[in-house]
């Protein structure tokens, strides 16, 4: 019960300091699924995905990245772009 709080609280924050968000579940068959969060940064108005195998720290990295956004601790330069991080995972798989 204390993980479906803890959900419940992340995604409460993620809603407040977000301009929209989706999360998703992939997974194939035999395999453990992995959690994306995608959401829209209000700083910089850009889409992000956090990608993670337990949901709980896919929205944690998320809602941390958008706080060090809005504190200014870090900037729109030391984060990739949802374009730029596809761009570097198919380039990795290739």
């Amino acid at each position: 019960m204390w993980m479906e709080n803890e959900i419940g609280v992340l995604i409460a924050k993620l809603d407040g300091l977000t301009w929209g968000f989706r999360i998703e579940k992939l997974s194939e068959r035999g395999c453990a699924p992995v959690w994306e969060v995608f959401y829209i940064s209000p700083i910089d108005k850009v889409w992000r995905r956090e990608k993670n195998d337990s949901l709980i720290t896919a929205l944690e990295d998320s809602v941390l990245l958008i706080e060090r956004q809005r504190d200014g601790i870090v900037t729109a330069f030391d984060t990739q772009s949802l374009d730029e991080n596809l761009m570097i995972e198919t380039s990795h798989s290739i």
